[in-house]
């Protein structure tokens, strides 16, 4: 049990490097993120026009 402890100690060269990549995969998602919801997201709705519908109370 002792030597699995041994696996997890990081100098700070090692851990600066997982920070890094931790970042980066966030920074990733987060990119990916945005450009979904950039085309899919309500400026792509009103993009198209609409009639307006007549009130359903307002007879002519």
């Amino acid at each position: 049990m002792k030597r699995l402890r041994g696996v997890f100690i990081l100098t700070v060269a090692e851990q600066r490097t997982i920070v890094a990549l931790l970042l980066a995969l966030v920074a990733i998602a987060f990119w990916k993120t945005r450009m979904f919801l950039r085309e899919d997201g309500p400026h792509a709705a009103a993009s198209v026009e609409t009639q307006p519908s007549p009130s359903p109370g307002i007879l002519p």
